[in-house]
């Protein structure tokens, strides 16, 4: 480690041992994506906010307009605000978030 830290370089000792970082293939990303011929963005949308465990019994609505998503509703955290966001990020078609999503605390939680 003070090898790595008096070098200024800390990929040095890195480099050594598993050869150029260059030569590593890089991690590819598997398959997320959720896309079919005919779907359309909104039933894409739907679909995964169906489906996603923490988001399934939310009443979330959303509005769409060239790529463009517009997140409505009420959650319970920011978390759950943070994971509508995420589920619709990673599908084809989507190229700008609006998250609009509003944050209600359950009763008796504060």
């Amino acid at each position: 480690m003070e090898q790595i830290l008096r070098s200024g370089k800390p990929w040095a000792a890195v480099e050594r041992r598993i050869g150029r970082l260059s030569e590593i293939p890089p991690i590819t990303r598997p398959a997320c994506r959720m896309s079919t011929p005919h779907a359309s963005l909104d039933s894409l949308i739907s679909s995964a906010i169906a489906e996603h465990p923490h988001l399934k019994r939310r009443k979330l609505r959303f509005e769409t307009e060239a790529g463009h998503v517009v997140l409505r509703g009420i959650v319970n955290s920011y978390y759950h605000k943070q994971l509508a966001q995420e589920a619709v990020r990673r599908l084809d078609g989507v190229r700008s978030i609006e998250n609009h999503l509003e944050v209600e605390w359950p009763v008796g939680t504060l």
